[in-house]
């Protein structure tokens, strides 16, 4: 099982995201049981070739800190413990 921790009354963990082949490692990932979906940074995820293209639904979402635009990718493999790969939506801040 993949290794929780609880920091600041915070529930982190660490995921690999792998997108066309190239993989992003990210540590301290809030666990947020109540969302519908994961959101990382823009600048991170053009780090391994995830960009807004013409086809991608932009939603606004929003937040106790503000609200933000954000585009949609579908079809990325996400590795929590073993393996696998898993269907989802995932959102990046536009």
């Amino acid at each position: 099982m993949k290794r929780l921790i609880i920091d600041d009354g915070l529930l982190l963990t660490t995921i690999e995201l792998t997108y066309k082949g190239q993989a992003l490692l990210l540590e301290r990932v809030l666990v947020d049981t109540g969302s519908g979906g994961t959101i990382i940074s823009a600048d991170l995820a053009e780090s391994i070739g995830i960009i807004a293209e013409e086809d991608d639904m932009i939603y606004r979402i929003s937040g106790v800190g503000g609200s933000e635009f954000v585009f949609t990718k579908k079809l990325i493999q996400l590795k929590l413990d073993k393996p696998k790969q898993v269907i989802f939506h995932w959102r990046s801040e536009q």
